[in-house]
Parts: structure tokens; sequence; C-alpha cells
């Protein structure tokens, strides 16, 4: 199972604290009561979902220039039109994705583009679930220019939620990142949203309640 290094302080952390405690569990259920052995499988337990949580599965993006991918693992919670004055500058189609604890918690960038906009927003932590977490929670604006005149530019918002409270978005302003590279991640539950603008002609594939897998799942895709 390949790991992603943005969990590299929580995996070292569950590493000492939990492994020491298996060997010592382990070695008192082979010298007094085998209950310690059931004692062993809860920092077990603890160890592996850490490391479960942060894995890093292998995924390839389709190349085809039309689509635009899934920035995130989880279900479509919300297909709507919104303001988005931020960055796209008017009416946008939002995309809505919620990340469970057990989704993969990488995102993803949705199509090829620069770096030109990125934003930090402090707020609470409410359920990520929730419609108006969007406004309400930390999150994370990152926006791209795509240089494509169908599509110009697009927005991913990375929400925090009631366990998740760190964000990473690693690209500086000016990178360039292809479609479907990791760019970060938020760690333990959260939501995630695409912005497109609505006068892009696009054609949305998804459906609210289906499941998604970030840099794979086409959640639209440019007709003209």
């Amino acid at each position: 199972m390949r790991l992603t290094p943005y969990g590299a302080r929580e995996i070292a952390v569950a590493v000492a604290l939990c492994l020491p405690a298996i060997i010592i569990f382990l070695w008192l259920g082979a010298r007094t009561s085998f209950l310690w052995y059931a004692a062993a499988a809860m920092p077990a337990a603890l160890l592996f979902l850490t490391l479960y949580f942060f894995r890093d599965p292998r995924r390839e993006a389709q190349l085809d220039k039309n689509s635009i991918l899934s920035p995130a693992d989880g279900t479509v919670t919300h297909i709507d039109e919104v303001d988005e004055p931020c960055f796209i500058g008017g009416r946008a189609l939002r995309i809505s994705i919620f990340l469970s604890l057990f989704d993969v918690h990488l995102n993803r960038a949705p199509c090829a583009g620069q770096v030109v906009y990125k934003q930090a927003r402090a707020g609470e932590f409410v359920n990520a679930g929730r419609p108006d977490s969007t406004h309400r929670n930390t999150a994370q604006d990152l926006g791209l220019e795509t240089g494509d005149p169908r599509l110009p530019r697009i927005l991913v918002r990375q929400i925090a939620g009631i366990i998740a409270r760190r964000i990473v978005c690693h690209p500086d302003l000016g990178s360039r990142l292809s479609a479907g590279e990791c760019y970060g991640m938020i760690k333990f539950g959260s939501r995630t949203e695409l912005y497109i603008p609505a006068t892009c002609a696009v054609r949305v594939r998804m459906r609210v309640g289906e499941h998604v897998r970030a840099g794979v799942s086409v959640l639209a895709e440019i007709i003209s």
C-alpha cells in the first residue's frame, strides 16, 4: 500500500505510540494470559486505520481534453448553480463532494492548468455534509487558468469538517498542474467543491448520490 507524504507526521506518531504497545501486549500474552492478545488488537487496528487513511492509490487520469475530472473521492451531494465572486467572478456550476473517513482524501486537479489564485479562509468546523459549510467552514481555494477558451478557468475548494482540521494545498502561484495530478489533501473527513463558469457549455456526467474517484471519474465534459 503506497502512502502519501502528507501523512508523514501522523503516521510517525501512530507508529511511535502503537508499535511499542503491540509488542508489549504480545509479550504479555505469550507469558501470562491470552487476553493480552486481544488487547494488542486495539493499537494494531489504530495503526492500520492510520495507514489506510493516508493511502495513495495509483490513478491514471483520462487525457481527453474535454473531460473535467473529479477533484476528490466521495459522494456527490449537490449539483447546482451559485454565485462565485472570488475567482469565477459570477454564476458558476457547483458540484459538491462529501468525503467520509473511509474515502481517499487526496485532492487532484480536475484538468490541466496554471495556478493563478490561491486563497485560504479561516472559519468554523461544522459538519461538512451541511450545505452551509461551504460558507462557514475553514476552506482553501485553488484557481486554475486552463488556456482553453471553452473553459478559461476553474476553481476547486477544499472544505474542512468536524474532524478534519488541516488542509494541505502545496502548489505555489504560477505552478502548473496536469489533469489528475495530486495537489493536496484534507485530513479526516471533509468536503470538496468544483466550480465551473456558468457561461461554459458543459454536460454534467454524474448525479447526486453517485460515488466518484479523484482523477478518474469524469464529473462533466465540455460540449462545444
